[in-house]
């Protein structure tokens, strides 16, 4: 569940420049669980510039939780919307918002918190209390989590080591505490929480998965005083030793490592691709299709002043193949998947040619070879004998063919029929059946005008 709101608000991170999917570290509070079910992200990449937009589906107890998102730069955080990701969804199968009070001022140090820790900034938004922060010490990090309620385990602080060296800044998110009994727990409880959009400046387009691995797990068995007083629910007291009661070891120590649906949109100048996923749809979109996706606060999510071409990349893993942030790159090439905007006039193209080549298949058919000769008798020959025959013919030939469209087009029509009939191939047989009408008229005609020389 934790986990789920952490991917969320990594999404929201990096929105400005591309739409994909990304995630951060979900942490529930103590003597609670959460589970992420799956990742959406929308990531937007602009000559330098990345727009993560994050949301995530969870489950679990937890009113509260809290997550944490890296990023390679210091990020402007703000709010987003589901809309934005109902649009992507419906297609491929703005301005920030917050409440300025209660901030801190830029790079203070937050209370109680350790030196190598220092508070970048702090700002509330829709049900969200935010801080980013950066560090130059793993060890520090985490404890700054603990003192300031984030079930963070200590010894996952190793994780952090890499996003510090390479000078990484962290989002920290939770819940804001007068929120905890309101219709926004209530959300939060049923695995929904609104999306957060991140922006900050990249060299690479980045989603940052390997956080999302830390688990926070109970120890099975322990000596009773070692027992915290909000944790007193989870284990069974047997004398000197707690034990953690069944129920939760299934939460804590799943039977199997339950897998993770991770989605990412990505929004670029080329179509975007990773190891080990699938590519759903690639297209180019038109920025004023874009812009309809999702309003905030009366203003597009996303303010497009060109075409960017649309991947969705979807894959499924466990926590503990979450070992590495992902960076997308180029594809081979632009070549589309699915059926986006952009698809129309290659359809058209496509309808043209099964046209011209049912006219072909037709002309050299039977019927189309004895009532191209009837009609050649017809212009050429003197006698009215041949006339008569050639008529003969070219009618039998009208009437077979009149047939063979309906019939066609009736196969065509049947719900049940494995086939169905193409847009070109209905325009061309009925085509047919016109052409040999004008061919009657414009014959007659002939014989008329010949008649009176």
């Amino acid at each position: 569940m934790f986990k789920k709101i952490v991917f969320s608000l990594l999404a929201l991170f990096f929105i400005l420049p591309f739409v994909v999917s990304a995630d951060g570290g979900i942490i529930p509070p103590p003597n609670y669980y959460v589970r992420e079910d799956s990742q959406k992200a929308v990531i937007v990449y602009d000559q330098g510039m990345e727009t993560l937009i994050l949301s995530v589906e969870f489950s679990g107890d937890a009113k509260q939780f809290g997550w944490l998102i890296p990023t390679p730069a210091r990020p402007e955080v703000s709010k987003s919307s589901d809309e934005l990701f109902k649009s992507l969804e419906d297609l491929t199968v703005g301005e920030r918002v917050y409440q300025p009070a209660d901030m801190m001022l830029e790079r203070t140090q937050g209370l109680g918190s350790p030196e190598s820790v220092t508070v970048l900034e702090r700002k509330k938004i829709d049900i969200y209390d935010i801080a980013v922060l950066e560090s130059t010490s793993s060890q520090d990090l985490a404890k700054w989590l603990k003192e300031n309620g984030f079930q963070y385990p200590e010894n996952e602080a190793y994780i952090f080591d890499d996003y510090i060296k390479n000078n990484w800044i962290f989002t920290a998110v939770k819940v804001q505490s007068e929120f905890l009994d309101t219709v926004a727990s209530k959300r939060l409880s049923e695995g929904r929480a609104t999306p957060l959009q991140l922006v900050f400046k990249s060299e690479n387009i980045v989603y940052p998965l390997k956080i999302s691995a830390v688990q926070v797990e109970k120890v099975k068995e322990k000596n009773t005083n070692q027992i915290l007083d909000d944790e007193r629910d989870l284990y069974t007291i047997q004398g000197e030793t707690a034990v953690l009661k069944q129920e939760y070891q299934t939460i804590y120590y799943p039977p199997t490592e339950p897998q993770v649906g991770i989605t990412l949109y990505v929004l670029a100048d080329h179509k975007k691709t990773v190891p080990g996923f699938t590519t759903d749809y690639a297209g180019f979109v038109k920025p004023e299709q874009i812009e309809k996706w999702a309003i905030v606060s009366g203003k597009p999510c996303i303010q497009a002043s060109k075409k960017y071409y649309l991947t969705k990349l979807s894959d499924s893993m466990t926590t503990s193949e979450m070992t590495d942030d992902l960076y997308l790159r180029d594809a081979d090439n632009n070549k589309t998947v699915g059926t986006g905007v952009d698809q129309t006039s290659k359809t058209v193209a496509k309808e043209i040619l099964y046209c011209f080549l049912y006219l072909i298949i037709w002309i050299i058919s039977p019927i189309g070879i004895i009532f191209l000769i009837a009609t050649l008798v017809q212009f050429l020959a003197k006698s009215n004998v041949a006339h008569i025959i050639a008529l003969a013919f070219q009618i039998l030939m009208f009437l077979g063919n009149l047939i063979f469209v309906i019939l066609f087009n009736l196969a065509g029509l049947d719900s049940t029929s494995t086939f169905k009939m193409s847009l070109g191939l209905n325009i061309a047989s009925y085509l047919t059946v016109l052409v040999m009408i004008i061919v009657f008229i414009c014959q007659e005609i002939y014989k008329r005008k010949s008649l009176k020389k």
